[in-house]
């Protein structure tokens, strides 16, 4: 069961696109890996954020022992995880482990227009980006400078790269296609 889950987890991270998970309920334990997991974590006031594994006497599973000190920081880590205690919205937001907290009412349409946004992004740029960004603690400075280079000579070749310098040169928006 827990090979089936992390195919999701490399599912999520090897898509290139952006992800945007939209909260508005308690997230314990898989739920809350699953916000981990995403790029960006929008949350309900009302949401709540925990690591109950241990109250079942398990560890965090999902790759929370992986993102969790990178979002809000080893102390913060081994708090939410060897008590499994649950913050709030606003908590999890100033601790760094969610993006944005909305209200209740507005959880759809906040997050409907985050993805709409990053939709008109030239999208291969960000799917690099994202890929990038992934890899990057398991890489030297050296290597990632040659990943730069090979994804900017890729990108540069794009007509969204194109239109993005059009569009900067006439001073308008650019608009993107993903091409």
């Amino acid at each position: 069961m827990m090979r089936k889950s992390q195919q999701l987890l490399w599912k999520l991270l090897d898509l290139e696109k952006p992800v945007v998970a939209a909260v508005n309920g308690d997230a314990f334990g898989m739920g809350c890996n699953l916000v981990l997991a995403a790029d960006f974590s929008i949350a309900s006031e009302k949401a709540r954020f925990s690591q109950a594994f241990v109250k079942l006497g398990l560890v965090p599973d999902f790759g929370a022992l992986y993102f969790l000190p990178r979002l809000v920081g080893l102390w913060k880590t081994k708090e939410l995880v060897y008590l499994g205690g649950a913050v709030g919205a606003q908590e999890a937001r100033e601790m760094g482990l969610i993006y944005r907290v909305v209200a209740d009412a507005d959880l759809d349409d906040e997050a409907m227009a985050l993805a709409g946004r990053l939709a008109q992004m030239p999208t291969k740029a960000v799917g690099r980006a994202k890929t990038l960004l992934g890899r990057t603690y398991g890489m030297t400075l050296a290597e990632l400078l040659e990943e730069e280079i090979k994804a900017q000579t890729f990108l540069s070749h794009t007509e969204d790269h194109r239109e993005g310098l059009r569009a900067f040169l006439e001073k308008r928006q650019p608009k993107f296609q993903g091409k």
